[in-house]
This record gives structure tokens, sequence and C-alpha cells, in this order.
């Protein structure tokens, strides 16, 4: 009777039990253990289960086939009540420990979040970790999917990550994160990034999609991150975030941005595409290219800025083509109605 018991109570929860992890109970001083993909996908059978519990991986683990993501959302977080969103994020304490998780695939995702998490909450952490796609990567043609390589929708902490690969479309498309209104800090992006959309609500940004301390009254900080890869959006395009609504700091941008499309406004830059918030101390030298047929802004900072920036630098002036355009080192259009009242402070050419 007790073994059938135990039984129905493990296929009550999606049959996966603490068992199914390499050892541990969960407690910080005594992590679940994570080494093998079998273990990962037995996490995402069930995050939920696991708010508050800490893991930590022990061995680099290479993903074979499609990925279902842990903490899967299954209505857009952005139109969904906040109250109470239709939501299974993953609430624990994830530490990668230095190791690597390789091979992520995702080309048929029907979640409203791509990555390897899905939706991070507010309680979660991951950190530590090294994750890089297979050759066919993150891929979405479905609407209003929110794709990063770490997560879709973070509102947790993401810290000292690294991604490489490529992430392609998605109504928000970042390395890290398609949206971040948590904290990410000293993370690292490799990868690829582009968003498919024709319009400014479907942006690409090197770390995040779009960087958000506004919505839901979060912290939306992005610090101490690096972006390397290549940024591409039709409309909207930031070597660190496309949109910022939150805080970006002592961000690092080196990768190429590019902006390219046909609907009513184009941005591009260095650092952001859109800042309507916060900037501070931060660096680009990646090249910025952006052009359309009507409104398109670029700069080697900021492409339109409506908030502030302080202490920020660019090595490179941007290309523009569009009617109006604007281009600058700095900026490249300053718009009225900002929060922070567009003050752009101790800016200007990088000198090497």
């Amino acid at each position: 009777f007790l073994a059938l018991l135990l039984t129905l109570t493990a296929c009550a929860r999606g049959g996966v039990t603490p068992s199914a992890f390499g050892g541990g109970s969960g407690t910080e001083s005594d992590p679940y253990l994570i080494a093998t993909e079998a273990h990962l996908r037995d996490l995402a059978a069930a995050p939920t289960l696991y708010g508050g519990k800490h893991f930590l991986q022990i061995a680099d683990i290479r993903l074979n086939g499609e990925w279902v993501p842990i903490g899967r959302v299954s209505e857009d977080p952005l139109f969904t009540d906040n109250k109470n969103p239709v939501i299974r994020d993953f609430s624990g304490r994830y530490n990668g420990n230095g190791h690597k998780i390789t091979g992520l695939t995702i080309k048929n995702n029907p979640y409203q979040c791509s990555g390897l998490f899905g939706s991070i909450g507010a309680e979660g952490e991951v950190r530590n970790l090294t994750v890089e796609t297979s050759p066919e990567g993150l891929s979405s043609t479905r609407d209003y999917t929110l794709s990063g390589i770490i997560v879709g929708y973070n509102i947790g902490v993401i810290e000292n990550c690294i991604t490489r690969g490529r992430v392609e479309g998605g109504v928000r498309a970042g390395g890290i994160a398609g949206i971040n209104e948590g904290v990410v800090k000293n993370c690292v992006n490799h990868a690829a990034i582009a968003s498919n959309g024709v319009c400014i609500f479907f942006p690409a940004g090197g770390i995040a999609g779009e960087n958000n301390g506004v919505r839901i009254s979060r912290e939306g900080l992005i610090t101490g991150c690096t972006n390397y890869g290549p940024v591409a959006a039709a409309a909207n395009a930031g070597g660190i975030v496309a949109e910022n609504i939150g805080t970006v700091q002592d961000c690092v941008n080196n990768g190429s941005v590019s902006a390219k499309g046909d609907p009513v406004d184009i941005t591009a830059g260095g650092v952001a595409g859109t800042n309507r918030t916060l900037i501070a101390r931060c660096r680009n030298t990646g090249t910025i290219r952006a052009s359309g047929l009507k409104a398109t802004f670029a700069g080697g900072l900021v492409g339109v800025h409506l908030g502030k920036m302080t202490d920020s630098y660019s090595s490179v002036d941007a290309s523009v083509k569009g009617d109006p355009s604007g281009h600058g080192v700095v900026v490249g259009k300053v718009l009225s109605g900002g929060i922070l009242s567009r003050k752009i402070i101790n800016c200007g050419k990088l000198r090497q």
C-alpha cells in the first residue's frame, strides 16, 4: 500500500521526485545535484515543486533534441494579470558552478517564453553558468514569443552567465533574456541576436530585448554586462538592450548593431536602441547602422533618447539612411516626454 501511495504521489507531480536528481536534499548546504540531461529535463517537468530549493550543476551537459524550457508560461506575461499570471516559473536557486550546457535547441516552442528557462520568478536565481545553443539555436515564427538563451522572461537574478550561439525571432529577443524585469549582472553574450518582427514592438538586444523596471515595479537592472555578438532587427536594435525602461550601467558593447526595414520608426544604438530612463557609465566600440524608408535614427550610444545618460562614451559615430534621419556619436535623436527629462551628462567620443 505504501509503495502504491508513493507511486500515485509521484504521478500526481508529473512523475518527478527529488530522487530524480544526482543527490542532495535541496538545501543551500546540500543542494540537489545536476549532472545529466535527464536531471535537467526532470527539473523542467515540474519546476514549481522546487521553489526555494538549491541546485548545483556538477558536470558539463549536452542536450539532445528539442528543449522544453524550465518554467513555462502558458499565456503572454505582457498581457496577463500581474497579480495572477498563468506562469509555472522557476523560483529555485540554480548554480552552474562554472559548467556548460550545450546543444540548446528550440524550434517549435508552444509556450510564450523561450530559453533554457522560460520564466524565472521573483525569488529565482541562475548563476555561474555557460549556455551554448546548437547551430539551429532558438528560432520562432510564432507571435509574441520572448526569446533569450538563459531565459525568455526574468524577474529574478541572473549573474555571471555566458551565452553563445544564435537567437532568431520573437517579440523580444536577447542574448541573456527576452525581457528583464529583475537583475542581470556580470553576464557576457557572444551569440548572434536577431528579431524577425517588422515593427518597433519586436526589438533585439545583445543582453536583453527589453529592460523594464516600470511595468510591475521590479528592479529592471542590467549591470556589468558585455556583448560581443552581432545584433540585428527590422526596427529597434541595441548592443546591450533594444528598449530600456530601467537602469543600464557599467556595460560594454563590442558587437555590430543594425536595424533595417520599412516600419515608421527605426532605431539603433550601441547601448540601447531607445532609452526612456537611465544609462550610466557605459561604452560602445561596435559599428552602428540603421536604414529605412522613413524616420530612422542611430547613435553610437543610443538611437532615440528620452531619459538620462551619464558618463558614457562611444568610439564610433553611427551611419543612417532615412527621411527624416539623425545620427551621432552619442545619440541619433532626443525626444521630449521622457521620464528623466532628456538629460545627457558627460558623454561623448571614446578616445583610444
